[in-house]
């Protein structure tokens, strides 16, 4: 489960983790760190397959505003 959020450490005003739901609950959340979190805000996640993740940022470079960006998952860490 991927979400946004402005807490844990934020790199910036919003930023990406990811936790896992086990048989003793949600794990602690782990930023996705700085390839993707920017000191702006990354918002509106979605995971479609378990590992291409789509999300907007305002932090990124993109045509102004918040931009769709893509990230593919390499392996399982």
């Amino acid at each position: 489960f991927v979400f946004s959020a402005e807490s844990y450490g934020t790199r910036g005003a919003e930023d990406l983790y990811m936790t896992q739901f086990t048989r003793t609950g949600w794990s602690e959340p782990i930023c996705l760190g700085a390839t993707i979190n920017t000191p702006m805000q990354e918002l509106t996640p979605f995971l479609s397959d378990g590992k291409t993740l789509y999300f907007s940022s305002n932090g990124k470079g993109g045509d102004g505003g918040f931009d769709v960006f893509m990230s593919e998952k390499l392996d399982d860490t």
